[in-house]
C-alpha cells in the first residue's frame, strides 16, 4: 500500500486490509481511513478521524505526485475558499497554490480571446490617477445631492485615519478630497495653508 500524500510505499499492520485506493480498514469493524506514512504525519500534520498512519516500507520515490490544477481547485472549495488550508491539505506551499490558480486565470483569459497586457496596462494607468474624474468635488462648499444640505470642507476622521473632505449630518461621508493624515492638526495645517491634493 502507498502514503496518499509522497507515494511511499506502507507496511500494513496485521489486522487491517487495503486495496490499491489508498484507503485502509480494520477487519473486525467497518473503519475506512486514508493511508499517510510517518514522515509526512509529522511534516503536514494529520486528523485521526480521516488518516491512518503507516511506516515506510522503502525509501519514498524522488519525485512527489504532481497535484493537479483540478485537485486544486477542488480543494480550495471544500475549504470554502481558503488557500492556505487548501495547500496544507494537498502537502504544497500556499505559494504554490497561489501561482498556478494565477496560471489557470491567464490561461482561461486567453482562451476566450482576452488580451492579459492590456488589462496591465489599463490597472497600470488607473493607479497614476489619484481621484477619478467627479470622485472629488473640487470646492470649499457644496450641497448633498442626497438631502440638500449645503456642506462646507472640513477635517473629518475615518478609520484610516484623518482626511479633508465634505461631511453630511444627514447622510454621513459625502467626499474625500484629500489623502490621509496621522494627525488631525496635520490635515487642519494643510486645510489651513490650501496644501490637500488627492
Amino acid at each position: 500500500m502507498y502514503c496518499g500524500c509522497c507515494g511511499a510505499q506502507c507496511v500494513i499492520p496485521t489486522g487491517y486490509e487495503s486495496d490499491d485506493t489508498g484507503v485502509i480498514h480494520n477487519i473486525e469493524r467497518t473503519m475506512y481511513k486514508v493511508i499517510r506514512c510517518v514522515e509526512c504525519a509529522n511534516e503536514i500534520g494529520f486528523d485521526v478521524k480521516v488518516f491512518f498512519i503507516c511506516v515506510r516500507d522503502v525509501p519514498p520515490p524522488v519525485k512527489k505526485l504532481r497535484v493537479t490544477d483540478k485537485q486544486i481547485m477542488e480543494m480550495i472549495f471544500k475549504c470554502n475558499g481558503n488557500k492556505s488550508l487548501a495547500s496544507r491539505h494537498l502537502g504544497i506551499t500556499y505559494r504554490t497554490v497561489c501561482r498556478r490558480i494565477k496560471i489557470m486565470v491567464e490561461n482561461e483569459l486567453k482562451s476566450h480571446g482576452i488580451d492579459l497586457q492590456e488589462i496591465k496596462e489599463d490597472n497600470e494607468e488607473r493607479r497614476c490617477v489619484m481621484a477619478l474624474p467627479g470622485e472629488t468635488v473640487g470646492e470649499k462648499s457644496c450641497i448633498c445631492m442626497d438631502c440638500g444640505a449645503e456642506l462646507h470642507i472640513k477635517v473629518c476622521r475615518s478609520e484610516a485615519g484623518y482626511y479633508i473632505g465634505f461631511w453630511c449630518n444627514t447622510c454621513g461621508p459625502y467626499s474625500r478630497e484629500s489623502g490621509y493624515y496621522s494627525t488631525a492638526e496635520k490635515a487642519q495645517i494643510a486645510l489651513d495653508n490650501d496644501e490637500y491634493y488627492r
